[in-house]
């Protein structure tokens, strides 16, 4: 997670704790959470893929 989906995170967090979110809020929050766990899913398949290679490699 970058230092800005974390700062957006953190913003989103409060606005929901508060209960003032709105349709577009709660928008903003999923498509923030789409892109975070899109970045994990990558990060796991290039770890996967760089121990495949290594494996091989041996």
């Amino acid at each position: 997670m970058s230092p800005e989906q974390l700062n957006k995170l953190q913003k989103l967090r409060a606005v929901f704790e508060n209960g003032y979110a709105t349709t577009s809020d709660i928008k903003e929050l999923s498509e923030l959470l789409t892109l975070i766990n899109h970045r994990v899913n990558d990060d796991d398949l290039e770890t996967t893929q760089l121990t495949i290679q290594s494996a091989i490699q041996f």
